[in-house]
């Protein structure tokens, strides 16, 4: 257990080796600000976004279901649209009618099951505006959109730190190949007496 421990403080530069170079003490620095933000950064901020998710969710679905309303059209009439695969099933578009509450009708074109005919009745949602419109979100749509969330935004900020780590950590390299090369070439030049040609 000491020997995966000792390496973690080593990578974090918690160790307090004294050979440590200071690119490597600013390197290891930077990793230990970076495991910070990802251990008490992320729990935090996924709180944060899937709570808000929800809320404002909900808050939408509340304003839909209180404006949406279903209705019933009457197909009219099938339209020469190729029959496509929506919802899981077979549906194509038609044209239909749909009484208003102010006593006039609408035409409106909507997606029907395969086989529909005209004058058959389908349900469906419009607003308050007479426009047709997706069934109003649910409590569930809310919570699972936040589950989903909530599962999302650790993985993304993990991904956002490891790509902050390897960023760093070719910088550090970069810095190091350059210091090797000048530190050679001033050993060249104190062994052979003359710079490198």
């Amino acid at each position: 257990m000491a020997g995966p421990i000792r390496r973690l403080r080593s990578y974090l530069g918690l160790d307090r080796n004294p050979l440590r170079r200071r690119r490597d003490r600013v390197e290891a620095r930077i990793r230990l600000v970076l495991a910070a933000v990802l251990v008490l950064g992320g729990p935090a901020l996924t709180l944060w976004s899937s709570g808000r998710v929800h809320d404002d969710l909900m808050a939408r679905a509340r304003a839909q279901q209180a404006e949406h309303r279903q209705v019933t059209a009457v197909v009219s009439a099938p339209r020469e649209h190729p029959i496509s695969e929506l919802d899981g099933g077979r549906q194509t578009v038609v044209d239909a009618t749909v009484a208003l509450p102010s006593g006039g009708h609408k035409k409106v074109r909507i997606a029907v099951p395969d086989g529909t005919a005209p004058g058959d009745t389908v349900t469906i949602w419009m607003d308050g505006h007479d426009a047709v419109v997706q069934r109003p979100l649910t409590a569930d749509d809310a919570h699972w959109t936040a589950v989903f969330t909530a599962m999302v935004i650790p993985l993304l900020l993990a991904m956002a730190v490891c790509g902050a780590a390897s960023g760093v950590r070719a910088l550090c390299m970069r810095r190091a190949e350059h210091d090797w090369e000048r530190d050679w070439a001033l050993a060249d030049i104190q062994w052979r007496g003359h710079p490198p040609r």
